[in-house]
Order: C-alpha cells, then sequence, then structure tokens
C-alpha cells in the first residue's frame, strides 16, 4: 500500500528506515569496525571529552537503558566518596529534603523533583486548584508573582535590542525574543495594578518565571531567607496532599534511585554544581570522568551522545563542535584528497597542531591541502605557499627550482556586595574598561558573567594554560608570577580589587603569560571570551574600549622598562 502511494506520488520507492550507512565505500566490514574508528577519530580531534558531556546531559527510561541506570548509581557513592576524600564536596550542593538547594530553581525546590519530560505541561500544572490553593496557603503566591514581574521587568531592560537567536536569550534569558512584545504587554498591563486585578494568565506567566529562578545563579535579590523558608514549608504541604492527576508531572528525587526526568549528570551528582566556587564544573567533571572510565561508563555515555540531536546545521551546539564535527564527518569517509579551508578556526592552536600532525604524519591513504589566515611555517607540511592579495609571495618545498620571492613593498604593506547584581553594575562603572560603556551593556555584562569564589592559595590563572576569559576582581588580593626560561619564579605584582586580569584572552588566541594566585580569599566576576565576543558582534564599543585600555597599558609596561634600563 504505502509502494502504491510512493508511485502515485512519484516519490523515490525507497525505505527510509532501512541503514543507510554505507560501510564497504570508506572501507569498514561491520557496524563494530566503522564504530571503533569512529571512536578514534573523535580523540584525535578532541572531540570524545564533548560528546562525553553531551551524553551527561541526555535524560533517559530506566526500562530502555537498565543497565546504563545501574551503573549510575554504582558510581553515585563512589563519586561522592571521593569528592568527600579530596576535600571537594563543597563544589556540589547536594539535594537534601530538609534544605533549600540555591543552586537549583525555585519550582524544582518547591517540589523537590524535576518536571516529567512525558507529561509537563507547566501552565497545566501551575493552574491546578491544588497547586494554587498550596502557593496561597504558604504566603507564597502573591509574593512569587511580584517576583516573576521583577525579573521580567529586568529580562526587557538587558535584552531589548538583541538579535533574534542570540546565544544569550537560552543561556541567560526567561524568555525568548519573539516573546519580548508580549512580555512588555504583560508588564505594561500589570504596572501599578492592584494584585487581585491582575488577569489570570498574567499570574501565571509572572509565577511561571518566578519557578525558574536560581539564587546562586541569577543573584537578582528576590529570593531571601524568609523566602526560602516559605518554600520549605510548602514542600511537605506539597507532597503530603498530591493529587494523582498532578502526581504524573513530577518525577521526585529519591536518594537510592533513578530520576528519569533529570539528567544524566544531575543523577550522578544527586544534586547541583555550586555555581558561586570557582571551577566547581571542571574539577567535579575531572573525577567523574575518572571513575567512568573504570566502569564502563564512559563509553555508555560517548554512545549516548552520538544518538543526540544537535539541531539544524548544528545550531544546538558551538562552533567549535559544529567544526570538530564536520572534520571527523569528512575524514571517516577515508577521501583520497582532503581540503581544510580554515575549517578549524574556532579551536585552539593546539588542538589545531595535533589534528595537523595527524593528517600529516599517521594519515598516509590521504592527500591534504591545509588553507589557514595563520602565517605559520609549519615543518610538517611537504609544501607551503603564501598568498597576498591574490600572488604567491612565498614558497617553501617540493619544487625543483623552489625560491622564496621578495615581498614588494606593497605586498608588505597588506601582510601587516555578594550576590548583589546592582552593586557589581556600580564596580563594573568604576573600572575604565567598562567606564565608557552604555549602562545596558554594563548590567548585561554583570548579569551574564558568573561570580566566583577562589580561597587563598587557589590558582586563578596558570601560565601556559590556553586562555579563555578575564577575571574582574571584586573582593580579595592575589598575585602575579611568572615563570622564566631558565624555570625561576618571579613575582611580578599584586592584583587588587576593580582590577580586571586576563584581558588580553579576550582578543588573542594564545596561551597564558603568567600566573596568578589569590593570596587571601578572593571574588571574581568571570568574563567568559565567548560571551565577550557575542557583545562585541551587538556593540563594537566594547571591543574599542577594551584596545584602549590595553594600549594605555601597553604604554605604561614600556615606559617602566625603559626606566629600569636607564637606572
Amino acid at each position: 500500500e504505502m509502494y502504491d502511494e510512493v508511485q502515485r506520488s512519484g516519490n523515490i520507492p525507497y525505505d527510509p528506515s532501512a541503514n543507510w550507512i554505507d560501510y564497504v565505500g570508506p572501507g569498514f566490514s561491520s557496524r563494530e569496525e566503522l564504530h571503533g574508528e569512529l571512536m578514534r577519530l573523535l580523540e584525535v580531534v578532541g572531540l570524545d571529552r564533548d560528546i562525553y558531556r553531551i551524553g551527561l546531559q541526555r535524560r533517559v527510561d530506566p526500562a530502555e537503558h537498565p543497565e546504563l541506570v545501574a551503573s549510575v548509581l554504582t558510581v553515585r557513592p563512589r563519586l561522592k566518596e571521593i569528592l568527600d576524600q579530596r576535600q571537594l564536596s563543597d563544589l556540589v550542593e547536594p539535594y537534601d529534603i530538609e534544605k533549600y538547594n540555591d543552586n537549583a530553581p525555585v519550582g524544582v525546590n518547591l517540589v523537590f523533583g524535576t518536571p516529567s519530560q512525558t507529561h509537563f505541561e507547566r501552565f497545566e500544572f501551575l493552574s491546578h486548584p491544588f497547586m494554587q490553593q498550596t502557593l496561597r496557603d504558604t504566603g507564597l503566591y502573591e509574593r512569587m508573582v511580584r517576583m516573576g514581574r521583577e525579573t521580567l521587568d529586568l529580562m526587557i531592560e538587558l535584552f531589548t535590542g538583541l538579535p533574534a537567536g542570540h546565544e544569550f536569550f537560552d543561556r541567560y534569558s526567561f524568555v525568548s525574543a519573539d516573546e519580548i512584545p508580549e512580555v512588555k504587554n504583560i508588564l505594561k498591563r500589570t504596572e501599578g495594578v492592584a494584585f487581585d486585578d491582575i488577569r489570570k494568565e498574567d499570574q501565571l506567566h509572572l509565577l511561571d518565571v518566578a519557578m525558574q529562578l536560581t539564587p546562586a545563579r541569577h543573584r537578582l535579590r528576590v529570593i531571601d531567607d524568609d523566602f526560602r523558608q516559605l518554600v520549605l514549608s510548602a514542600r511537605p504541604k506539597f507532597h503530603e496532599n498530591l493529587p494523582e492527576s498532578l502526581a504524573k508531572f513530577i518525577d521526585f528525587f529519591d536518594g537510592d534511585g533513578y530520576t528519569p526526568a533529570a539528567p544524566i549528570l544531575d543523577n550522578l551528582l544527586f544534586g547541583r554544581f555550586a555555581y558561586g566556587r570557582a571551577n566547581s564544573e571542571e574539577r567535579v567533571g575531572e573525577v567523574l570522568f575518572e571513575i567512568a572510565h573504570e566502569g564502563g561508563l564512559y563509553e555508555e555515555l560517548v554512545a549516548l551522545g552520538l544518538e543526540s540531536q544537535v539541531g539544524v546545521g548544528g545550531s544546538r551546539v558551538s562552533q567549535t563542535l559544529r567544526q570538530k564535527i564536520a572534520l571527523v564527518r569528512a575524514l571517516i569517509k577515508n577521501p583520497d584528497l582532503l581540503v581544510v579551508d580554515e575549517g578549524l578556526s574556532a579551536l585552539d592552536r593546539e588542538t589545531r597542531e595535533n589534528v595537523i600532525s595527524y593528517l600529516t604524519g599517521q594519515n598516509d591513504n590521504t592527500s591534504l591541502l591545509w588553507v589557514d589566515g595563520d602565517d605559520n611555517d609549519n615543518e610538517k607540511f611537504d609544501a607551503l605557499l603564501h598568498m597576498s592579495n591574490g600572488k604567491l609571495v612565498k614558497r617553501r618545498g617540493q619544487s625543483s627550482d623552489d625560491q622564496t620571492p621578495d615581498i614588494t613593498e606593497s605586498d608588505e604593506e597588506t601582510t601587516v556586595a555578594d550576590g548583589d547584581i546592582d552593586q557589581e553594575v556600580r564596580l563594573l562603572r568604576t573600572i575604565p574598561l567598562f567606564a565608557g560603556l552604555d549602562a545596558s551593556v554594563v548590567k548585561l555584562l554583570a548579569f551574564t558573567s558568573p561570580r566566583l569564589t577562589f580561597k587563598h592559595g587557589e590558582v586563578l590563572v596558570k601560565q601556559g594554560d590556553p586562555g579563555d576569559a578575564a577575571y574582574i576582581v571584586i573582593s580579595g588580593r592575589g598575585e602575579i608570577w611568572l615563570t622564566t626560561d631558565e624555570m625561576q619564579t618571579v613575582k611580578l605584582r599584586d592584583v587588587n580589587p576593580k582590577e580586571v586580569i586576563g584581558e588580553i584572552a579576550l582578543l588573542v588566541d594564545a596561551p597564558r603569560s603568567a600566573t596568578i594566585r589569590a593570596v587571601e580569599d578572593m571574588t571574581v566576576l568571570k568574563l567568559d571570551k565567548a560571551e565577550f565576543l557575542g557583545l562585541v558582534r551587538q556593540d563594537q564599543a566594547v571591543a574599542i574600549q577594551l584596545i584602549r585600555v590595553l594600549a594605555d597599558r601597553l604604554d605604561q609596561t614600556t615606559k617602566q622598562l625603559s626606566s629600569k634600563n636607564n637606572d
């Protein structure tokens, strides 16, 4: 019947559910052999850990993945034990039925669970008579509606003007770009209106926003100890009287069981990463990475990650991952000729060098044409051509008349208070780097920059590590140390509050030039390179101001060195 329909509609008579993978073309004899080569290539381009992390964010049905769930429940106590042994337990805030978790949203704290991915419909849940009555009886309803309005008011201030699809909407906002006009209407309708006169649908919308607030992440001053206590008092009332019609919406946390609606990572942690602790995800992630390899969990998570959807054109993953995926997709075909035209521009230099080493040294079956914007005399290539303005200006290798043409003059010219976001904004406005920026841009920077704490002796920046962020010092002091080529350690200077450190990493793809260590407890805002470049695309004044500050610092350093030489 389906075949007849296909014929009548003029479509091709092929089964879309068939296995369309060609094993023979690239030289494989089976799915297992292809998978083995794929795993090797993932490691070559540094994609294996990225896929593993994607797997950690997957949600799985225990009935479909019983062995994986069993592995997770086995690893969970082992992870906690090692974190305790290494004094890293403060990097994770565990779920506790008796405590409010500042690193989890209000809604998760209220129900001590997470929405079921199968049945959850948030407005049906919030409008349910039991939910409405419980929130009113505990004094939460009106307060949360007002919290939601205050939050949306700030969202409009921060995100109006950003283009649709901007990454900040997914990462930081409670609304999408398409929803901004309706949100403005809600704010207008509710401004100065008595609570009882606010429309029911507007109340639900504002209530939904409040349910998403996470104190440690959003730092909006709307959640205090009194509110936390109200939520904790509502939690047992919610559990004791929950009707069956609502129970289907929630998967509750169980210290001895698995929560299907929560990501695998949350089930392993049985809690949330502490937003305010420096590098908590990386440090706990390293421990988890070790344990995952011990029991075979790592391979299962990579397999899950490979099955994940990445969106149209890879829209759900970063540019770095898209470039790595594209390279692996090309290499797995075992091509005779591979052309890489600035295809790895988003990768750090070390990863690019590793890929070049593999392609030029270990992959004899493929000829490589590598196009790169860097002025790089890489000895790994058999031949090297330098182009400028469409002309060959330099050539090396694989030529009987190998020569280096002189570069003409014209050619040469062309090569040439704790948790208070308002206080953070005021502090940023006193720093030269941000002083000349629009107030809305400074507030957006403060909102999107994680607030981190480094304890005495901890390292903020390590010499030689890749530079991916700058730090704005809110409080505390540090020191900058340099290890010379002779392996001597030299103190360069002190670091004090209201300083920006590591800012060169925002513009230059180079390793850290020095080590920065806290000499007392420090609180900083972390300005990620990706976030900064996103702001630059939106407002070029950000980049101009940074260039001015760096130029001024370079001038001061030059004068200091000149003065020392004269002495």
